[in-house]
């Protein structure tokens, strides 16, 4: 998530919004704080337009932690050591 702020600079008039955009700072001034605000949501909605940010129920036992949780659950419980528990790569076992 990329964040854009609004600041206001030494012996500046105004409000400024600041962002990164391809690795280099952006600024633009505004006269007002309202205006300010308004070109912070739209540059945020463009900036972010790529990232989902909605949230999805899943049970727990459906998720990549939970089933990690599980293995190693499963692995603690039948005596494994600490080192094979390190070793173990669900990634690598689940495609063999």
């Amino acid at each position: 998530m990329k964040r854009i702020r609004i600041h206001r600079r030494k012996n500046r008039p105004g409000w400024h919004v600041s962002w990164y955009e391809g690795g280099k700072e952006k600024t633009r001034a505004f006269q007002t704080k309202q205006q300010a605000e308004h070109f912070q949501h739209l540059q945020y909605q463009r900036l972010n337009a790529g990232i989902l940010q909605s949230q999805v129920d899943m049970p727990w036992a459906a998720s990549k932690v939970g089933d990690i949780w599980r293995r190693k659950h499963a692995q603690r419980r039948s005596g494994v050591s600490q080192h094979g528990l390190v070793r173990s790569n669900p990634i690598r076992d689940r495609l063999t």
